[in-house]
C-alpha cells in the first residue's frame, strides 16, 4: 500500500496517532488469509519546530496531517475481500480498519481503491497467531 497525507475539516474526536503504517492482506474464497504486505512508511510530517521554555519540549513534534488516505489494491479473482490494517511504530499491536467484500461493494479485480484514515472509530486486535505466516 502507499499513503497520501491531508488536511481535512477538523473532528474534535479524531486524532492521527503519531506513527502509524499501514498494510493490507487478502481473504480468499476459501477463507485463507494471506501474509500482510509490506508496511508503508510512518505516515507523520511534523509540524514546525516550538520549543515550549517551560517544559523544554519540542511541541512542534506533532502530526501536521489529520487524515491518511490509504491505497491498497484488491487483488485477483481468487480474492473475496480485502483487510486493511495499521499499527503504530512503538507497538507490535496490529489493528484491523476495516474488511472490503469485493462483491458487496462492486470491486473490480487488480485495481487500486483509498480508504480515508483519521482515527475515528473503534478498531479490533488482529490475534498474534494470525500475524506470522509461512509462504511457499
Amino acid at each position: 500500500p502507499w499513503v497520501q497525507r491531508t488536511k481535512e475539516p477538523v473532528n474534535p474526536f479524531a486524532r492521527l496517532r503519531l506513527l502509524c503504517n499501514f498494510s493490507y492482506r487478502y481473504i480468499y474464497e476459501d477463507g485463507e488469509r494471506s501474509a500482510l504486505s509490506q508496511f508503508t512508511e510512518p505516515a507523520f510530517i511534523p509540524k514546525g519546530f516550538d520549543y515550549a521554555i517551560d517544559t523544554g519540549l519540542n511541541e512542534g513534534m506533532t502530526n501536521a496531517f489529520n487524515n491518511v488516505k490509504v491505497t491498497y489494491n484488491s487483488g485477483g479473482p481468487l480474492v473475496k475481500s480485502i483487510e486493511v490494517v495499521f499499527a503504530e511504530t512503538t507497538s507490535s499491536v496490529i489493528k484491523s480498519i476495516e474488511i472490503f467484500n469485493k462483491q458487496n461493494l462492486g470491486y473490480a479485480d487488480n485495481t487500486d481503491y483509498t480508504l480515508n484514515f483519521n482515527n475515528s472509530k473503534i478498531f479490533t486486535v488482529i490475534s498474534p497467531t494470525q500475524l506470522t505466516r509461512w509462504t511457499h
